[in-house]
């Protein structure tokens, strides 16, 4: 079990800075940085199936449509991803 008093007394001892409250979740920062760790996740999901369901041996648009389609989303997504992460260093 978990207990504040003991985490302090080794904390103390490890010579660790004072613990840091949590953070509150009604900051618009911490919110925009969860929103944007989605995107870059989506983005990376979507480049993996991409890469997954291509057909390499026949790389034609009509037989990997669905492959060209999860790539273009990947892309847009990183792009989008990049674009909110600057936003929110601001």
């Amino acid at each position: 079990m978990f207990s504040y008093q003991r985490f302090r007394k080794q904390a103390v001892l490890l010579q660790i800075p004072d613990i840091i409250k949590p953070t509150n979740y009604k900051n618009t920062q911490t919110m925009k940085s969860k929103h944007s760790n989605t995107i870059g996740l989506a983005a990376i999901l979507f480049l993996t199936f991409a890469i997954t369901a291509f057909n390499f041996e026949s790389p034609s648009f009509s037989e990997n449509t669905k492959a060209y389609i999860l790539f273009i989303a990947g892309v847009i997504t990183l792009i989008i991803w990049a674009i909110t992460g600057r936003k929110s260093k601001r």
